[in-house]
C-alpha cells in the first residue's frame, strides 16, 4: 500500500477480523485517513464488489457490504487513490462475464462512481492501476478477442478522459 511520494506508509490487516469470503483485495488511503479495502466477491450469488473500511489503520476493520456500483464477474480489480483526493477503480465491468474492461473515477472517497469509461469491450480479466504522471494513469489489462488471456495491453490515460 503506497501513498504518495514519502516513504510509504505500512498498513497490516488484523488477521483475526471476520471478513465474508473475498480475496484480491485492493487498499486505498482516503483523503480523512480511513482506509478502503475493495474485495474480490467469492460469493457467486453477488456478482458486486464488497467494501469495507477501517479507521485505525487497519487494526480493525468495519462490516463488509457489496457495493451494487461495482458490478463484477467474480475477478481481481485495481484501485487507486489520486493525489486529488479521487479514486480510480478498474475490474471487467460485466457481472456475467469477464468483458467490458471499465475504469471507473469517484470523486466523493468511493460513496458513487459516476464517470465510468470502456478500455475494451471484449474479453479482459485482471488489470492493474498505476500513477505515471500528474494528469495521467496506466491500466495495464490483460484483453483478448476470443479469450481475455491473449494479449496484455499498457493504455495510458489522460485524467481528462473523465470530463
Amino acid at each position: 500500500f503506497l501513498k504518495g511520494p514519502a516513504p510509504p506508509a505500512i498498513y497490516t490487516l488484523s488477521l483475526h477480523d471476520a471478513l465474508p469470503i473475498s480475496n484480491e483485495c485492493s487498499l486505498a488511503e482516503l483523503a480523512d485517513g480511513r482506509i478502503l479495502l475493495n474485495q474480490r466477491n467469492a460469493d457467486r450469488t453477488r456478482r458486486e464488489r464488497l467494501i469495507t473500511i477501517s479507521t485505525d489503520g487497519g487494526e480493525t476493520w468495519g462490516e463488509s457490504v457489496a457495493d451494487p456500483q461495482l458490478p463484477e464477474p467474480v475477478c481481481q480489480a485495481s484501485l487507486l487513490a489520486l493525489d486529488s483526493g479521487d479514486l480510480l477503480f478498474s475490474n471487467p465491468g460485466n457481472p456475467e462475464s469477464r468483458t467490458l474492461l471499465t475504469v471507473r473515477r469517484s470523486r466523493d472517497q468511493g460513496r458513487t462512481w459516476g464517470d465510468a469509461r470502456v478500455l475494451c469491450s471484449g474479453p479482459a480479466a485482471y488489470s492493474s492501476l498505476a500513477p505515471v504522471a500528474k494528469h495521467t494513469v496506466a491500466c495495464l489489462y490483460e484483453c483478448g478477442v476470443a479469450s481475455p488471456y491473449e494479449s496484455i495491453v499498457l493504455a495510458l490515460i489522460p485524467l481528462r478522459w473523465f470530463t
